[in-house]
């Protein structure tokens, strides 16, 4: 009898599990919490064992100091497991978002900047080009101040164009060092 009572205790005891919810917003995102999903969500309950056996504790949050005038005061408040799984999400999503940016996005910016000047540079040359062969008569400098008219058209395009490609560059060079500083690195 009492051997059977042990047993019983080592087991309830040895493997602690927590209620976890897994739900799906409208918009395809997962979450994880410790309440049921919402009636308008997907998702439902999943089985949240450690790994070896023992549950690790709780990483603790502190939240801002509280003074005389009632501001929060500094208290230790247990991180739940949803928390720490959309914590360690939110972390895998900018690690991801990072690799994206350095590997895929910000390459093809700089190479989007040098395909457009060079584009650029073959038009404005075939302008100059057809300026060049143009007749020295009327009909011809007709024509030579059409080529000047569409140079600068085409000029003030690749402007445009190259701030443009800039901006975008810009940007993820932006939100490249904003994810890296938040990751630490």
């Amino acid at each position: 009898m009492h051997m059977l009572a042990a047993v019983i205790a080592a087991c309830a005891c040895s493997s602690p599990a927590w209620a976890v919810f897994k739900c799906q917003d409208a918009n395809g995102r997962y979450s994880f919490q410790e309440t049921p999903c919402a009636s308008s969500s997907k998702g439902g309950e999943i089985d949240v064992r450690p790994a070896t056996g023992h549950a690790a504790r709780p990483a603790a949050v502190t939240e801002a100091p509280q003074s005389a005038n009632g501001a929060a005061a500094t208290t230790a408040k247990p991180m739940s497991e949803a928390d720490r799984l959309n914590a360690q999400a939110a972390t895998i999503r900018k690690r991801n978002r990072l690799s994206d940016l350095k590997n895929r996005h910000i390459p093809d910016a700089y190479g989007a900047i040098d395909r457009s000047k060079s584009n650029c540079d073959q038009r404005m040359a075939s302008l100059r080009n057809n300026k060049r062969s143009a007749s020295n008569n009327l009909a011809g400098a007709t024509y030579e101040n059409s080529l000047s008219s569409e140079m600068q058209a085409v000029a003030t395009q690749c402007d445009s164009d190259q701030r443009r490609l800039n901006r975008d560059l810009d940007r993820l060079l932006a939100e490249r060092k904003d994810i890296e500083t938040s990751l630490g690195q």
